[in-house]
């Protein structure tokens, strides 16, 4: 075959073989054009409004296009936390002056802008120099160092933005930027609670959310959503529709209501300053909860912070120590082991137990476990709680009840896990497993006290059991929140929520002994003339140091009724200076009391007959 021949051939095939790639190209195209026009995808609708529109994410965009942040309140309606707006006028130093050729008629522009302004400022209440005014504007346009973005007015509220709007309408280069601001009435008193909120660099520019508390946890809710502007653009890049006209209504935040009473919780936070002072604590909480229902009336640490005071040196009062802290109960446990032991007739409030004698301290195999105060004879077991009788505590918990029924009560009293109140962060209550668990050294710590960790939150709940009459409930938080035009509220009459632990003859049993301690046992200090209390003090110690976690779990007014309070008071690291200076009783008794005597009569619950003084009955 001849040279010609096969050059030929090549061409040829080298011309089927473009051409039948352009014919692929060309069907591949026609099957697309197919597909988007006549079987659109699915999502292509979304996907096209995800190109056109935006949502709001930049301060200084129309405030059509902003969400409000809902409103906190407490359970009387109080405000907790609300949302403003304030405004800066922003002047466009090149837009403002341009066309004005001359000297004259650049200051003639400069003077008629900052005397429009500072009349319409002062107008509203809000006093401001011309001359000043006049001053930015001038040192902004003769500056060496070219100005471009002059903010000539900072914080105005909306009033004073309106009436600056309408003073300076027409002027070339002017705008007015807003920004969100949260306020918080009461302060430091519900700050930790209620939470701050703020804006995140892993955030959209200028999107304000909760960081903290409450504002974080229910944030979705509280921030709403932002409306939708048109955002469609020209080749250039310039928008072809006007910023102002929202394709989609911004939606507001759904208001939340807190189980939390202010008042409530500014007599804790007034305490709990005085007494930590007082022992010379690092700090201090409190938790009230109802016993009705099982709703947090206060939950504060002190020390706390004011929101707007604060710093990164304070940033660390904004801890809620109340639910996230977490301390070994001591003493304050023993009513749960005994009560578990009536339950299960292992004993009766009459068995009596040797506690040590007049030696106070009794060998558990190679444990030791020694007395407070010594008790030379034996006691009942009514006895043992009001005494707070460690020896009687451990007989009870590790002779009676063993280490299988003491497991066995604290599942039944739920003392592990997470506590779903509505917060964030909250901790893990724990104990020893079983499955680690020392065949002699766990069942004698478990009544004691130790081997575990709770929160001030959970040892109040534990407490609601005997408040209760026996009944389990778990706190709540948040009262009600309304989201898409629903509102959402705890079901106090959802079975779920109502589980019974105890009978209500045992859980009224100890009860009245817990009513003793305060007449005759270790929390005498915190005796009451105006209502009657039951509680058990604890004083766990922290390792082999000399410092201690006092605390005391209290219920009132509980003679001849069911209470209408839990009140837990803790004070962390205070430090044995002697007899008096460091026990439940004598360092966190008192406080209660003051909170008990000050709550119940904020809640408008007579003073007790044979009580002196205080409100009495209309």
């Amino acid at each position: 075959m001849s040279t010609e021949v096969k050059t030929a051939l090549v061409d040829r095939r080298s011309a089927q073989l473009f051409a039948l790639i352009i014919a692929t190209i060309f069907c591949f195209l026609l099957v697309r054009l197919f597909m988007v026009q006549m079987r659109p995808a699915s999502n292509i609708e979304g996907k096209a409004d995800a190109q056109r529109f935006r949502r709001e994410s930049r301060v200084g965009t129309a405030l059509p296009e902003k969400a409000v942040r809902a409103e906190l309140r407490d359970r009387e309606g109080r405000l907790l936390a609300a949302t403003w707006f304030e405004y800066d006028l922003v002047v466009d130093m090149v837009e403002l002056l341009r066309g004005a050729d001359n000297r004259a008629e650049r200051a003639g522009r400069l003077s008629r802008l900052s005397n429009a302004t500072a009349k319409a400022l002062s107008a509203c209440g809000r006093k401001t120099e011309m001359r000043a005014l006049a001053t930015d504007l001038m040192k902004a346009a003769n500056s060496q160092t070219p100005v471009r973005w002059l903010r000539l007015v900072k914080g105005m509220d909306p009033k004073s933005q309106r009436a600056v709007e309408a003073a300076v309408v027409g002027t070339r280069g002017l705008r007015f930027e807003h920004r969100e601001r949260r306020s918080f009435p009461y302060g430091a008193a519900t700050a930790q609670v209620v939470g701050i909120v703020g804006e995140n660099p892993k955030d959209a520019v200028g999107r304000v959310a909760g960081r903290t508390g409450v504002e974080f946890q229910l944030d979705r809710i509280l921030a709403g959503e932002a409306g939708r502007l048109p955002l469609e653009k020209d080749a250039a890049g310039r928008e072809l529709l006007p910023r102002w006209i929202a394709e989609a209504e911004p939606v507001p935040g759904g208001m939340v209501t807190l189980t939390l009473d202010a008042e409530i919780q500014r007599i804790c936070m007034e305490v709990l300053e005085k007494s930590v002072g007082a022992c010379k604590a690092e700090k201090g909480s409190a938790v009230v909860l109802s016993a009705r229902n099982g709703e947090v009336l206060a939950a504060c640490t002190w020390p706390s912070v004011d929101p707007e005071k604060l710093n990164a040196k304070t940033a660390n009062n904004l801890n809620l120590g109340a639910f996230l802290d977490l301390y070994e109960p001591g003493s304050t446990i023993k009513p749960l082991f005994i009560s578990w032991a009536l339950q299960k007739g292992l004993v009766t409030m009459d068995t009596r137990f040797d506690c040590g004698g007049a030696d106070g301290v009794h060998q558990f195999g190679p444990r030791l476990v020694r007395e407070y105060h010594a008790n030379p004879n034996p006691l009942t077991v009514r006895e043992v709680l009001i005494k707070s009788s460690n020896v009687g505590a451990v007989r009870i918990g590790h002779e009676r009840l063993g280490i299988d029924g003491e497991y066995e009560a604290l599942a039944a009293f739920r003392m592990s896990g997470r506590l779903k109140v509505g917060y964030p962060s909250m901790p893990n209550n724990r104990y020893t497993p079983r499955a680690q668990a020392h065949s002699l050294y766990t069942p004698t710590s478990f009544p004691q006290g130790y081997e575990m960790m709770m929160s001030p939150l959970m040892m109040a709940r534990m407490f609601l059991v005997f408040a209760r009459g026996g009944e389990f409930m778990d706190p709540v938080l948040v009262l009600e929140a309304s989201k898409d035009g629903r509102v959402i509220a705890p079901d106090h009459s959802d079975p779920g929520r109502h589980v019974r632990v105890l009978d209500r003859e045992v859980a009224l049993s100890v009860r009245g002994a817990l009513e003793r301690v305060m007449e005759e046992g270790t929390g005498k200090s915190a005796r009451s003339s105006k209502y009657s209390i039951a509680a058990k003090t604890g004083t766990p110690k922290i390792g082999k140091t000399e410092v201690y976690n006092p605390i005391i779990c209290t219920m009132a007014p509980v003679h001849e009724r069911d209470p209408e309070i839990v009140v837990v008071v803790i004070h962390h690291h205070v430090r044995n200076r002697g007899p008096g200076t460091y026990t439940g009783g004598t360092v966190s008794g008192p406080p209660a009391r003051d909170i008990i005597e000050r709550t119940l009569e904020y809640m408008r619950i007579p003073h007790e007959a044979g009580r002196t003084g205080g409100v009495q009955k209309p």
